[in-house]
């Protein structure tokens, strides 16, 4: 496979490109995939890519504020992500993201959200896992 080479551009045309290629995955990709493994009638492989297609298109949800924040205020959106970290959490069985803890249950998959941790921050390399409630569950 060939490398791809991008322009070093601004960071407004890359959130573009990010969104158009996740875009891409979601609509075209996905589908296709569901598609050529339907035959083999594989009900776990299924679940687990329709999970992924589901996590997906959670992504552009949250890629698409992204973008039309940047469209209008990138740089109160910048101020606004270094002054306050968003905290943002994995459901460990789907992939779900959210920018907070469900209440009963991921929306994808239906697990409870102590499958969610925590996307780690800048300051801090570690995964943590949370409680219902947000706080950091202890791994001992």
């Amino acid at each position: 496979m060939p490398s791809v080479k991008f322009k070093l551009t601004s960071t407004r045309e890359h959130l573009q490109l990010a969104a158009a290629v996740e875009a891409a995955e979601i609509d075209k990709e996905y589908p296709a995939i569901l598609e050529r493994i339907e035959e083999e009638q594989n009900v776990q492989a299924t679940r687990f890519i329709t999970y992924a297609w589901q996590a997906e298109q959670q992504h552009r949800d949250l890629i698409l504020q992204i973008k039309k924040a940047a469209s209008w205020y990138f740089g109160m959106l910048v101020s606004k992500i270094e002054g306050s970290p968003t905290r943002y959490f994995v459901c460990q069985v789907c992939g779900s993201t959210v920018m907070e803890l469900p209440g009963y249950h991921c929306p994808i998959c239906d697990h409870p959200p102590e499958q969610y941790q925590e996307v780690p921050g800048f300051e801090d390399n570690t995964v943590k896992p949370v409680s219902p409630s947000g706080g950091i569950l202890d791994q001992e």
